[in-house]
C-alpha cells in the first residue's frame, strides 16, 4: 500500500512553518467546506507524510465504500479489501491541489494531507471520462469490422467501470436505446464473441510421431480477424495467449489429444492483460476480478473425417499469381526450400550483399518458419524494383511467451537480384488505406511498400534504413514538452503545434537515431502492429500524409499510441521522411496531430 500511495498522490506540496495543523485544516473547511484529511506522526517528516497519505487513502475508502458492496459480493471479495483494491487502481491519478501541512512537535513530525469533495469528485469523473472514451474507440472499431479492437475496447471499459463507484447504474446509449453499461458491455461482447469461429485450415497429420502441425483461422462474419489473441488445451493446461496476426495460426498438437478427445479446445483472450498499455488499465486489470464470458472459448472437431478432408499438401500451398514472372517464381521456391531444410546458405546466391543479411537478420529473428497455410504470392512493380509476396512466416522468442506471425516479402531490384526484406501490412490496415482515393494502383503500392519498408525497419532493428529515410531536418516529436535549442529549418512547422493541447519533446534526426540504438541493443524482438490508418496528400506535390493507431510489443517494453508521418515520394528509391509524430492518447476533441496541423506556401 504505502509504495502506491507514493504513486498515488503526485501532489503539489503546500509546506507551512511555525503553524498549528488544527487550526489550518479549520481555516481550511471555513474556505472549501467540508474536506477530507489524513494524519501521520513519526520521527521524520517522510515518514509522517506517507502515514498521512496511507490515512486519507483510508477515509476515500470509506466514503466509497458502501457503493462497491454489490460488486464485491458479485466477485466473492471481502468488501474491505474490494475497495482497496479499487483504489489501487487510481495509482495513476493526479489529486489536484491537494494540501500538505506539517507541524514539528518536540523531536516528531506531524503532517496532514486533505483534498477537498470537489477535488475527490474529479477523480471519479477522469475515470468516467475514460470509461465512455473505450466505448467510442470499442463502437468505431466494430463499425470497420475490427473484431480485435473492438473486444479490447468494450473489456476495457467494463474493467474500469467496476472501480466507478456509479458503475452500477451508469448509463450510456447504444444504438438508439439507453442502457445500463455494467449489463450491456458483457452482453454486447457475448454476441461478438458468439459469432467469432475458429475453423482448421489445414493438418499434417502423422499418427507415427508425437505431435501434429496444424493450421486454423479465426473469423467474424466471413472474413479472417487479425489481431486476436488465442490460446488452446494442449492436453494437460492451457497455453499462452499467441497473436493471430492476419487470422491464422499454426499449432502443434499432441497426437493424443487427437485420437483421444477428437478435438481442439480453443480461448480468447479479451482482457488483452499482457498488452494493458495505460497505467489505470494496468492497474485494474491487476486488482479487480477478471469477468468471465461464456463464448471466449471454441471447440474444432478433429475427428477422423475432418483431418483426412484437411490432410496437408505442400505441394498445394504456395500458389503464384500470374503477375509474377517465371525466374522469380524459380527464385522464391529455392528460398523456401532453403529456409526449410535450415540452410539458408543455399541460397545466398539469390541476394545482394545487403539483402542476404537482411535475410539472414530475418532468419535469426525468432527463429523463423514458414507457415503450412495457402498464399498467393504476388508481384508489384515499384520504381526500378519488383516486390515479391508475401510468404506467411511465424517467430518465436525466447524472452516472449507469444510467437508472432508475419508476412514477408522480397524486394528484387533490376538486377534480378534479392536486394531486401519487408513485412507485409495486415489486410485490415491496407483496408484502412485504401479507403482513400488514390490516382492508380501504382500509387497505393507505393504508399503500402513505404509502410512496410518502414515498419520492417524497426521489426529488424535497421538503423541503417531509418537514419537514410529521416531528412535531415525533420520534425521528430515525441512525449512532453523540454527546452530545445532552436532549428531555423523545421522551428516554423514545429511553432505551428498546439501546445495547449499535447506537449511535445522535439528532437534532432541525431538525437532520434541515437535513442532507437539504445533501445534496439535492450531488445530481443520488437513487434509493431498498425491500424486505423488513414491516409491525406499534398496538393500535386507526393507529400503524404498518414496518421497510425500503432502497437507496439517489445521484449522488455508496451505501449499504445498515435504515429503521424508526413513523408517525400518524389524520389521512390529515396522517401524522405519530413515529420514524425507520437502521441499516447488523442486530444482532447478526438483528434491527432496531422496533415491540417502544418501549413505550406
Amino acid at each position: 500500500m504505502k509504495n502506491i500511495l507514493v504513486v498515488l498522490f503526485l501532489i503539489s506540496t503546500l509546506c507551512m512553518t511555525a503553524v498549528n495543523i488544527d487550526e489550518e485544516l479549520k481555516k481550511a473547511e471555513n474556505i472549501y467546506g467540508k474536506i477530507l484529511v489524513g494524519r501521520g506522526l513519526a520521527d521524520t517528516a517522510q515518514e509522517a507524510d506517507l502515514i498521512a497519505l496511507q490515512d486519507l487513502t483510508s477515509q476515500i475508502i470509506v466514503q466509497v465504500k458502501s457503493n462497491f458492496t454489490d460488486s464485491a459480493k458479485d466477485d466473492g471479495v471481502n468488501i474491505t479489501e474490494y475497495c482497496e483494491r479499487i483504489v489501487n487502481t487510481y495509482s495513476d491519478v493526479q489529486l489536484i491541489e491537494a494540501r500538505k501541512i506539517e507541524e514539528k512537535v518536540g523531536k516528531q513530525f506531524k503532517v496532514a494531507r486533505y483534498i477537498t469533495e470537489e477535488n475527490k469528485q474529479k477523480i471519479f469523473d477522469n475515470r468516467k471520462n475514460e470509461i465512455v472514451n473505450f466505448i467510442l474507440e470499442g463502437q468505431l472499431a466494430l463499425a470497420k469490422n475490427n473484431v480485435t479492437d473492438f473486444l479490447r475496447n468494450y473489456y476495457w471499459a467494463y474493467m474500469l467501470l467496476k472501480s466507478h463507484p456509479d458503475g452500477k447504474t451508469m448509463t450510456y446509449l447504444f444504438g438508439d436505446q439507453e442502457r445500463l453499461i455494467y449489463t450491456a458491455l458483457p452482453q454486447e461482447m457475448e454476441r461478438i464473441l458468439k459469432d467469432i469461429k475458429i475453423e482448421l485450415v489445414n493438418i499434417d497429420f502423422k499418427p507415427q510421431a508425437n505431435c501434429s502441425l496444424g493450421t486454423f483461422k479465426a473469423i467474424y462474419q466471413g472474413r479472417q480477424i487479425s489481431g486476436l489473441l488465442v490460446s488452446y488445451m494442449d492436453g494437460y493446461s492451457w497455453s499462452q495467449p499467441s497473436k493471430w496476426t492476419n487470422g491464422d495460426e499454426c499449432i502443434h498438437i499432441s497426437n493424443n489429444t487427437i485420437i483421444n478427445q477428437k478435438k481442439l479446445q480453443f480461448k480468447i483472450d479479451y482482457t488483452f492483460a499482457d498488452h494493458s498499455f495505460t497505467g489505470s488499465i494496468d492497474s485494474t486489470i491487476k486488482n479487480i476480478p477478471l469477468k468471465n464470458l461464456l463464448y471466449a472459448e471454441k471447440e474444432v472437431k478433429l475427428t477422423p473425417k475432418d483431418i483426412e478432408k484437411a490432410q496437408l499438401d505442400k505441394d498445394s500451398l504456395i500458389m503464384y499469381d500470374k503477375s509474377v514472372n517465371e525466374k522469380n517464381r524459380k527464385t522464391i521456391n529455392d528460398v523456401i526450400n532453403a529456409i526449410e531444410d535450415k540452410e539458408i546458405h543455399k541460397a545466398q546466391k539469390y541476394f545482394t550483399l545487403a539483402g542476404f543479411k537482411q535475410f539472414n537478420d530475418l532468419i535469426g529473428y525468432g527463429h523463423a518458419n514458414i507457415m503450412p497455410v495457402k498464399a498467393l504470392i504476388k508481384q508489384d512493380k515499384i520504381a526500378q524494383d519488383e516486390i515479391v509476396g508475401p510468404l506467411p512466416m511465424n517467430f518465436n522468442f525466447m524472452s516472449s511467451p507469444q510467437p508472432f506471425t508475419e508476412r514477408v516479402k522480397f524486394v528484387f531490384n533490376a538486377e534480378g537480384k534479392i536486394d531486401g526484406i519487408s513485412f507485409a501490412l495486415t489486410d485490415q490496415a491496407v483496408s484502412d488505406i485504401l479507403r482513400r482515393d488514390f490516382d492508380s494502383p501504382q500509387e497505393q503500392a507505393i504508399i503500402i511498400n513505404f509502410l512496410e519498408q518502414y515498419k520492417t525497419a524497426y521489426c529488424l532493428k535497421d538503423l541503417d534504413f531509418i537514419e537514410n529515410v529521416f531528412s535531415n531536418d525533420a520534425l521528430i516529436i515525441v512525449g512532453r514538452m523540454v527546452k530545445s535549442e532552436p532549428d531555423p529549418v523545421n522551428d516554423g512547422l514545429y511553432n505551428q503545434l498546439d501546445k495547449k493541447t499535447v506537449e511535445y519533446v522535439k528532437l534532432s534526426k541525431k538525437e532520434y537515431v541515437s535513442r532507437l540504438s539504445n533501445q534496439f541493443k535492450k531488445k530481443e524482438f520488437i513487434n509493431i502492429h498498425f491500424e486505423d490508418n488513414f491516409v491525406t496528400a499534398l496538393n500535386d506535390k507526393n507529400v503524404y500524409g498518414i496518421q497510425i493507431k500503432q502497437y507496439y510489443f517489445s521484449s522488455n517494453y508496451a505501449d499504445k499510441g498515435y504515429l503521424f508521418l508526413m513523408f517525400d515520394l518524389n524520389d521512390i528509391d529515396h522517401p524522405k521522411i519530413m515529420v514524425r509524430s507520437w502521441q499516447p492518447k488523442k486530444n482532447p476533441d478526438g483528434s491527432i496531430v496531422g496533415m491540417e496541423n502544418f501549413h505550406w506556401e
